[in-house]
This record gives C-alpha cells, structure tokens and sequence, in this order.
C-alpha cells in the first residue's frame, strides 16, 4: 500500500475507513469529541462524510479486511423480556 498525504479528504476518510475496518475503533466512536476537547467543540465525523460520496471504495476495504458490520439492534422490546402470567409465582 502506497502512503497517501493525510492532510486531503480521501486520505483522511481512506486512513479512518481502515482504522474501522481493522476494529480499532468504531464509526460511532468518531461521533465523541476526544477527552480533554472544549465543551462547546462539536466534533465532525470526516469518516461519515468520506463513506456518503466513496461507497464503492468503503465495500472494498470492508471486503479487504473481511469487515463485517455491527448488527442493527432490535426496534423494540424483545418477547423474551416479558415473563408469562401463568407462572406460578
């Protein structure tokens, strides 16, 4: 792999897109501000952005790295939280 200057979108989101492919942390991860960061600092997810116009380059470093996705989580509550009313107590 070719080194790419970090300081363009494509290879900051190409840098980022491979930090979450290889499971060092998470796109939701880069939503948080980074500790010590002002409280009035909104911190902007390039990763997001990057994935919105290169969907094709992001299905191939999740193919590259066999990178399978977070499972959605339930909508609602599971059936399996609810006891039965015919138990005995």
């Amino acid at each position: 792999m070719t080194l790419q200057p970090l300081g363009t979108f494509d290879g900051i989101g190409d840098t980022l897109a491979r930090m979450v492919a290889k499971g060092r942390c998470t796109i939701n991860d880069l939503d948080n501000a980074a500790p010590g960061s002002p409280a009035t600092y909104q911190p902007r997810n390039l990763l997001r952005d990057w994935i919105s116009v290169n969907a094709i380059k992001w299905q191939q470093i999740q193919d590259e790295y066999n990178f399978k996705p977070e499972p959605a989580v339930e909508a609602g509550p599971s059936p399996r939280d609810f006891q039965p009313n015919d138990l005995p107590f």
